[in-house]
């Protein structure tokens, strides 16, 4: 509700099945503009060489230092 009068909507004016539409209009849109962020971070990873995210579980023992016992981080290449 609140972010409802952020953006200048008076919820108490509207049914719920108008407030329902305009939170699933600003969700999308919000869904959208971090979709667009991730790509862009993507496409700035590419240029910069980085292909791929490995996770060191994947890897096994066969990292450097053996053993494997990277607790789930991730390396990128």
């Amino acid at each position: 509700m609140t972010s409802l009068r952020w953006k200048g909507i008076q919820p108490e004016s509207l049914t719920i099945k108008e407030i329902k539409a305009k939170a699933f209009e600003m969700s999308e849109e919000k869904w959208w503009d971090c979709r667009e962020e991730i790509t862009q971070l993507e496409e700035e990873q590419e240029a910069a060489g980085i292909g791929e995210v490995v996770s060191l579980a994947d890897r096994g023992a066969s990292g450097p230092g053996g053993g494997g016992g990277g607790g789930g981080a991730a390396r990128r290449r």
